[in-house]
């Protein structure tokens, strides 16, 4: 599940520039629906997270995306990138806490790391995005 706000919400174009590069199937998560396993959903403006039996469904009007206890979360991981809203930290901190794997990446490599570095000095460590990657296909191999 991915969240990158968008000026202009043209989310039809990230999804189609994401297809052409990624392995996975790449969709825009709509509201009403249900996450996919082992696919890229891109969460638009006014779609969140909601629990959903033993998964997470996707609805209207729930905010950016904070509702990560909608997560199954001892098998989900919460990473910030560059730019990352420094309001989720505290939600992503609760989810870390609960067994999510919360990771963030090196404030100094980012054009906005206020996040970032909100979620180093809560102890989280950071790392280049490439080294992220790895932790996580280390944790969940395909």
């Amino acid at each position: 599940l991915v969240r990158l706000p968008l000026q202009g919400g043209h989310y039809d174009r990230l999804v189609t520039q994401m297809s052409r590069a990624a392995a996975m199937p790449v969709v825009l998560a709509q509201a009403g629906q249900r996450a996919v396993p082992n696919t890229i959903h891109f969460l638009p403006d006014g779609v969140g997270l909601a629990p959903d039996g033993d998964g997470v469904a996707f609805a209207a009007g729930v905010g950016r995306g904070e509702n990560f206890d909608a997560l199954p979360l001892g098998n989900a991981a919460v990473v910030f990138l560059s730019g990352a809203d420094p309001d989720l930290v505290e939600a992503a901190m609760t989810a870390g806490a609960t067994g999510a794997l919360v990771a963030a990446q090196t404030p100094e490599d980012c054009y906005d790391g206020i996040a970032c570095a909100g979620l180093r000095v809560r102890g989280v460590e950071t790392a280049l995005p490439a080294a992220i990657a790895a932790q996580l296909a280390t944790r969940w191999p395909s």
